[in-house]
């Protein structure tokens, strides 16, 4: 359980520097851009978390 919480720590901490990368070039991005980068963002988070948690359990099996 160690691990998978300190992946979701990891995450939190890329998610919240993506958040501050956007608000950062907001005024260059419209509102359409923003939800794209920000949905593909999350889709690609969300695929790393779930190739560690498969990879976690693999090893502790």
């Amino acid at each position: 359980m160690c691990d998978i919480h300190n992946i979701t720590k990891k995450l939190c901490i890329l998610f919240n520097m993506q958040f501050k990368c956007q608000k950062k070039v907001h005024y260059v991005l419209n509102k359409s851009a923003k939800i794209y980068i920000f949905k593909h963002f999350l889709i690609y988070t969300l695929k790393i978390y779930f190739f560690y948690i498969r990879k976690y359990q693999i090893n502790t099996a």
